[in-house]
């Protein structure tokens, strides 16, 4: 989830973060803590990025939320006004009442049982270890097109010193950003991103299986295994620099995760589930089924939350019985227990998909009445295998043709050239003369948030899905914009440690637009030289 708070209400800004918490966030903290009471784990490792933690921990997110959420209420109680009224629309009443009660239900549990603070949620879930949380970079920047070392190194160790101060857990494991991996990257010492994670004590963390694994160990027998078997082992990528340390690898399986997140070939796909796309004419509230993805949008059949709960647990059914096939093969040809890496963004469960949470509760509740199969997370996970297999891994990520393509491309070259500008700029204006003094230093400071800012991968991957790019383009832009100008500032004042009027109105402009990742500091880049 971008930086949106504040910019924007619907369909981009406050309103896509408030879907996202209610549709998804909410829904998951509800599974999680319900199996829990009836005595089952979910051992469900989420990934929070830090900018999100931010705009959650917000002091305007809660008012704003609870205004959004009475305004839902609303709409579905104008609905039903409507229904009532209108012979022909009758049929909407019950999916009008579901609605209304729907957003009433989390309102209780955003006031009530989370006391307005999803992070203080996660955090609790942590602690009763029922949930294990990990880190992204600061702004889940796309690590691999970087050219700074100092802010690869920023994103990874800014990202887990927030981390640790909201969740009070020290990570160890770390997501990368749309999974985007490269073994050289394209800094002056040119080292492998796992060189950056190992120097800030992240040994672990994910890569698609679309990347190409190569065996370094010729005695390992992972090579023999066939491709749809590879996923299930841990492997490890050996640093260059010193060779007793290495990064552990889970590999996320590639087949196993399209049933779940293809809108075409997925689960999700199926006609009785909640059709996305299309909304009541007059109204923000969905009442169509997928019925069929050919199918027009005014030919959508009316939908039933009774008979879609039902398919999504006959999915997750099916879901474990390919499981158990992928863990028994396995066993069986490597003597030990093998590792399914499931990896997706959460607003797929919920968001995108609304049944997912109803599937990913009766997926877990199989999954631990299953012989074969045991929930663990990310980092138990890694206690399952001995003697990991040494490889070495092609640059990929699991976006279009598991390469760069979802964020470098035709039509976001020019974003990219700009980073790449901004980066330079930012080492230059720190290294030159003497230390900047407490004037200085703000506008460094605000300089450099609207680097991190502007490096989220989230503005070029809109950009290159065609989804929102006026708003992706907009908003880079103008983190863009005001990097440059407080640049231009920081050089104009020389040896100056007083703003000028004109200044002063400037800086304090940006401060309010983005009043974000407040504790950035000019020694989080000085520090960041792996």
């Amino acid at each position: 989830m971008p930086y949106v708070l504040g910019h924007g209400e619907w369909p981009h800004g406050n309103t896509w973060l408030f879907e996202a918490v209610l549709e998804s966030y909410i829904p998951l903290l509800n599974l999680i803590n319900r199996l829990d009471d009836r005595g089952m784990r979910s051992a469900l490792t989420w990934s929070m990025s830090p900018i999100l933690t931010e705009q959650l921990l917000h002091p305007q997110f809660s008012d704003l939320l609870i205004n959004y959420i009475c305004k839902q209420i609303h709409q579905a109680e104008t609905d039903l006004e409507k229904f009532h009224r209108i012979e022909d629309a009758r049929w909407n009443i019950p999916m009008g009442t579901y609605w209304k009660a729907w957003y009433q239900h989390r309102m209780e549990d955003f006031t009530d049982r989370y006391a307005k603070s999803i992070p203080q949620a996660l955090r609790q879930a942590q602690e009763k270890e029922i949930l294990e949380l990990m880190p992204t970079s600061l702004t889940h920047s796309y690590l691999p097109l970087l050219q700074s070392e100092h802010s690869i190194n920023m994103q990874i160790a800014k990202a887990l010193s927030l981390h640790e101060r909201v969740y009070h857990h020290k990570p160890h494991i770390m997501w990368l950003p749309e999974c985007g991996y490269s073994p050289r990257m394209n800094t002056k010492r040119d080292m492998g991103l796992e060189e950056y994670m190992l120097s800030n004590d992240v040994s672990a963390t994910i890569i698609n299986q679309t990347n190409h694994f190569h065996i370094v160990d010729q005695s390992s027998k992972w090579h023999e295994l066939p491709e749809h078997l590879q996923p299930l082992s841990i492997v490890r990528i050996q640093s260059n620099i010193d060779k007793k340390r290495d990064l552990s690898i889970m590999i996320r399986h590639q087949e196993l995760c399209s049933k779940i997140w293809s809108e075409i070939e997925g689960f999700p796909s199926h006609a009785d589930y909640l059709e996305f796309h299309k909304k009541e004419y007059d109204s923000s509230l969905k009442y169509w089924r997928v019925t069929d993805r050919a199918m027009g949008l005014d030919k959508k059949q009316p939908y039933s939350p009774h008979i879609a709960k039902k398919k999504a647990k006959q999915h997750a059914h099916e879901y474990v019985q390919m499981l158990e096939t992928h863990a028994r093969e396995y066993a069986e040809a490597m003597n030990q227990p093998g590792v399914i890496c499931l990896a997706f963004d959460s607003e797929l469960f919920g968001h995108w998909w609304f049944e997912g949470p109803h599937f990913l509760e009766s997926l877990i509740e199989q999954i631990n009445q299953s012989e074969y199969l045991n929930m663990t997370t990310f980092s138990e996970s890694l206690e399952l295998q001995k003697e990991l297999p040494i490889v070495q891994c092609s640059r990929g990520a699991w976006g279009a043709n598991g390469n760069d393509d979802s964020w470098l491309n035709e039509h976001t070259k020019s974003i990219w050239e700009n980073i790449h500008h901004a980066e330079k700029m930012m080492n230059e204006i720190l290294e030159e003369g003497n230390p900047p003094g407490r004037f200085k230093q703000r506008i460094a400071e605000l300089a450099l948030r609207e680097l991190m800012l502007m490096q989220a991968s989230d503005w070029t991957w809109l950009i290159s899905m065609k989804k929102a790019s006026d708003y992706a383009r907009e908003r880079f832009e103008e983190h863009y914009v005001f990097f440059e100008q407080l640049t231009c500032i920081f050089r104009s004042m020389g040896d100056r440690e007083h703003y000028t009027e004109e200044e002063l109105i400037i800086l304090q402009k940006i401060e309010k637009r983005d009043d974000i990742l407040n504790d950035i500091n000019i020694d989080d880049w000085h520090y960041s030289s792996a």
